[in-house]
């Protein structure tokens, strides 16, 4: 019933924006031609020169914009509540068109038309965003309440969602009242306690009540079921929280539906499909952008490496990805042909519990070292990220025999998909110990954003360039 009416209103908002994004590209062209004091120049202003922004543009923004959660509850948000998401999802907007410019070696198009469309757009989104929320309060306010609610039970979750329909009262909701049931301490108001459980019937016979929402605790389910089932009698709604069934501490439930049978889904993290698309479309672009443009480093690097040493110019090896899938990674080459045969030889010298690390490993040829210690050897992991084995941040992937040995602890970070850096590559490296590396990676999948990548990859350039904790 909510969830209808939350599309709608989705739907509707996204048409808007889209509206008023098509306005502030053609406003932010024609105000762009009047800065031309050359009527030449000015002529020369081609509107086609500019429709893949458009085209670019739109669907972008969207997806942006719903990152930022820039269309829930309009009617209820201040004006600094509106304007703060709309000026952050055309700012990043911006930031991702200029970079891929910049990294396409684009520079003949106006810098200021980008600036002017970012002001303008940012103006449009604003006001459409305050013209809503301002009709929605003003309408909504004087309408009458179309669905009367009934909940059995008075406790937490009775409360929370009571507080939840008084908030939203665009979606039309009453609550007639409460009933109890033994031994579950009320955490509404009494005064709104219209009977107990046994009267559950009579009331709706007796009232007109649209919806039953059961919040009963889990001790409680035989009576949670057997209301449903009156409910069922009578052709009314009933609904329970999920949670109330499943109890569990720091697990988020979903429900998908497959062949008409519904499944419930446990997870400790929570899923942002829209994030991860974002992620996974940034990754493929980014990654295919810069594969161009380096290379003539990666030309020029498998030369030293073939002029210096004997053996392969890349390093191939099985490594884990999502879940303990296996791929083929690549790496430049930067030890000895005969290193893996060596390594055991060299056991005592391992800094580390599972994973094998020497701080001054005698197998690494001289460029190696160079290669290491400024992190070219990585590059050629960009061929996983455009496959999509890997992403550009992300818990390193581990090779199949340090899985092996992880607690069970440890495997959550099989869950994220693995990353050319991470949290623990720009607070010291390999200085770290192994305990360190699980933790800091089960704290980037547990507060996982776009955001964090962005501010990831951002310290990850002078962690780089500092060398600390490389070998």
């Amino acid at each position: 019933m909510l969830k209808e009416k939350v599309e709608i209103s989705l739907f509707f908002y996204i048409i808007f924006d889209m509206l008023m994004i098509i306005a502030s590209f053609f406003s932010s062209f024609y105000l762009r031609a009047l800065f031309f004091t050359d009527i030449e120049l000015r002529e020369a202003w081609i509107l086609s020169s500019y429709l893949w922004f458009l085209w670019t543009v739109v669907p972008l923004w969207i997806l942006l914009l719903l990152y930022e959660k820039a269309y829930f509850s309009l009617e209820r948000k201040s004006l600094k509540e509106l304007f703060i998401p709309t000026i952050k999802a055309v700012f990043e907007g911006l930031l991702i068109i200029l970079a891929v410019l910049f990294f396409a070696k684009i520079f003949a198009k106006s810098r200021l038309f980008f600036i002017i469309f970012g002001i303008v757009n940012v103006c449009f989104l604003f006001l459409i965003r305050w013209f809503i929320s301002f009709i929605q309060r003003r309408i909504f306010r004087n309408l009458p309440f179309y669905h009367n609610v009934l909940m059995v039970g008075t406790g937490k979750s009775a409360r929370t969602l009571s507080k939840f329909f008084e908030t939203h009262s665009q979606w039309g909701i009453k609550i007639q009242g409460f009933l109890n049931v033994e031994d579950e301490k009320a955490e509404v108001d009494e005064d709104n306690i219209i009977g107990s459980f046994k009267d559950l019937s009579y009331l709706l016979r007796s009232l007109p009540i649209d919806w039953v929402i059961f919040t009963l605790p889990f001790r409680k389910n035989n009576l949670t079921m057997e209301g449903i089932k009156t409910c069922k009698e009578l052709g009314i709604l009933a609904s329970c929280p999920i949670s109330d069934f499943f109890p569990s501490q720091n697990t988020n439930l979903s429900l998908e539906v497959y062949s008409d049978i519904p499944l419930l889904n446990f997870r400790t993290t929570t899923v942002k499909k829209w994030e991860l698309l974002v992620k996974g479309i940034l990754d493929r672009v980014l990654s295919f952008i810069l594969l161009i443009v380096l290379s003539p480093l990666f030309l020029l690097v498998a030369i030293l490496i073939k002029l210096t040493s004997k053996g392969p110019i890349f390093f191939r090896q099985v490594r884990c990805g999502v879940n303990g899938r296996r791929f083929i990674f690549y790496k430049f080459r930067t030890m000895v042909e005969d290193a893996e045969k060596r390594k055991y030889e060299l056991t005592h010298l391992n800094v580390k519990k599972i994973v094998f690390k020497i701080t001054e490993d005698p197998r690494i040829t001289g460029v190696g070292w160079f290669l290491r210690k400024t992190s070219i050897d990585e590059l050629p992991q960009l061929l996983h990220v455009l496959n999509g084995d890997m992403s550009f941040v992300g818990p390193r992937p581990p090779v199949p025999q340090e899985v092996g040995l992880y607690e069970d602890w440890q495997r959550r970070r099989l869950s994220m998909k693995p990353g050319l850096t991470c949290l623990w590559q720009i607070q010291g490296r390999a200085e770290l110990d192994f305990d360190d590396w699980m933790k800091l990676d089960l704290k980037y999948i547990d507060t996982w954003s776009l955001l964090l990548d962005i501010a990831i990859l951002l310290r990850t350039i002078p962690a780089v360039l500092s060398t600390k904790g490389a070998y």
